[in-house]
């Protein structure tokens, strides 16, 4: 059971000894791919662009150089990049913070259903906090 021939030539050992082989000759390739890309120039340039460019605006991240346009118009780019990026930082955390309070109104509105007038009317003379026993 050891030995087989599926005609393309013969396969020895188990299942696993031949999915690791096969990983291993996987491995390999893309170590010689990477290898030889990290060589490549072109790549290199593009990879290069790539890591400081931005995917949003394709415009370079705040604090990069992009090159020589003019001092002035390099230094006021600048600026309106750093102010977008934080403008897209902001909306960001707004968004966390919306998704947070709708999924805290859902719990609420969940627990309401689940428990109705347990909280008291809010018409009592206690203003329908629990526990406090109208004082």
């Amino acid at each position: 059971m050891a030995d087989q021939d599926d005609g393309a030539g013969e396969q020895t050992g188990t299942l696993f000894e031949r999915w690791q082989d096969e990983q291993r000759s996987w491995q390999k390739l893309i170590m010689q791919y990477v290898d030889k890309a990290s060589t490549d120039e072109a790549f290199l340039m593009n990879l290069g662009n790539a890591m400081r460019g931005s995917l949003m605006a394709n415009r370079p991240y705040p604090g990069t150089a992009v090159g020589s346009d003019g001092v002035a118009g390099d230094v006021e780019r600048a600026a309106l990049d750093e102010v977008v990026f934080a403008i897209r930082k902001v909306e960001g955390q707004l968004l966390d913070l919306t998704m947070s309070v709708e999924r805290l109104a859902a719990r609420l509105d969940a627990q309401e259903a689940a428990a109705p007038g347990e909280l008291g009317d809010p018409s009592d003379d206690d203003g329908g906090h629990p526990g406090s026993g109208g004082l």
